[in-house]
């Protein structure tokens, strides 16, 4: 594998199907810093890959 990460760690995932709702599939991310909750995010894309270009709604846990 090249490209411009392959000095950095990586994190291995799993595939699982996203929810589509209307034309666009929905992913729910969240933020955890030490052992509290900090934020979460909701990314919807009409492609299963989100991008930075996504609809992005963020929320924060105070």
């Amino acid at each position: 594998m090249g490209g411009p990460y392959t000095d950095s760690p990586w994190i291995r995932q799993a595939y699982h199907p996203m929810p589509r709702f209307g034309n666009n599939h929905a992913l729910i991310g969240s933020w955890v810093v030490g052992d509290r909750a900090c934020g979460m995010g909701i990314r919807e894309d009409v492609g299963r890959i989100t991008k930075d270009s996504s609809c992005f709604v963020p929320h924060a846990i105070v």
